[in-house]
């Protein structure tokens, strides 16, 4: 039995998931609770919690709108798996085994430590496949997870209600993740549902200024330093601050906020800011 929880921004789109989830879950008892946020005044954060709140079933199921399950039977299926792995306390279908201490997303740009299953589809209609699961696992144990679909026992989320202090869209998957998995709980991304996104996301001023206020957070640097890998923390973040300022490379965001994250943040050699701000004045002359 599962509450499945939907921030809606279009009726329409929440209309066409609706008619997908009622085809593809089987011999399941469901409800769909949709959270009206067209306004866009609500943070994520409040819109699932006040959805989560309304649920009858013992297991919630968070998703975002702008998706399509292809598996038929999936809820039957990870209730199952939850059943059998008591310790798993949320699952999802992207995410990284490792989170960097610098202001980054859930992603890090390298295979041996991401985790994922997803599909994508383009404007164009070309679906692509970004799944990468190098030890061939059912599901995979992360650190942190990607919010497109996330996946919890009832009794979880009350322990762990999504953070009503994170105030927009940014940076909550990151943050409950990470304090289930701090509260003793394991994390996982699921290799046994297949599901479309239609939007591969972006970044702007918004999601870095988000990123600053969420990095700054004592409880997040600590829930960061617990990590358990084996491999120096600090290499790997040097890895990720790379990785990162290459992707924000193109994204619209406010120079002064580029700015700070590099020299404040990140800490970038002088001469990658330099070449950073010829590249720039390069394209401000096109």
């Amino acid at each position: 039995m599962i509450s499945i929880i939907v921030c809606s921004a279009k009726e329409s789109v929440f209309k066409k998931l609706e008619k997908n989830i009622a085809q593809t879950l089987q011999n399941i008892v469901f409800e769909i609770i949709v959270i009206n946020n067209s306004d866009a005044k609500m943070g994520i954060c409040s819109a699932y919690n006040k959805g989560a709140k309304q649920a009858k079933y013992p297991y919630l199921c968070f998703v975002h709108e702008d998706v399509e399950f292809i598996s038929t039977g999936w809820g039957e299926k990870i209730i199952d798996f939850f059943k059998n792995n008591s310790n798993v306390g949320i699952a999802g279908l992207a995410g990284s085994k490792y989170k960097s201490k610098y202001v980054t997303g859930w992603g890090n740009g390298n295979v041996l430590l991401e985790r994922t299953h997803l599909f994508h589809r383009f404007s164009d209609g070309r679906v692509m496949d970004f799944t990468n699961n190098p030890e061939n696992e059912t599901a995979a144990k992360v650190t942190v997870l990607d919010g497109v679909f996330l996946f919890m026992p009832l009794a979880v989320w009350q322990q762990f209600p999504f953070n009503e202090a994170i105030d927009g869209f940014h940076f909550y998957d990151i943050d409950i993740s990470l304090r289930i998995t701090g509260g003793g709980y394991d994390a996982v991304v699921l290799y046994f549902v297949d599901l479309i996104h239609f939007s591969g996301g972006g970044f702007n001023t918004s999601w870095l200024r988000s990123g600053f206020t969420f990095h700054r957070r004592k409880d997040i640097q600590v829930l960061i330093q617990n990590q358990e890998l084996q491999k120096p923390y600090e290499t790997l973040d040097k890895q990720m601050r790379q990785f990162w300022s290459q992707r924000l490379t193109n994204e619209s965001i406010d120079i002064q906020e580029r700015l700070k994250l590099l020299v404040y943040d990140y800490k970038m050699p002088i001469a990658f800011i330099k070449a950073f701000l010829r590249f720039l004045k390069s394209k401000l002359a096109l």
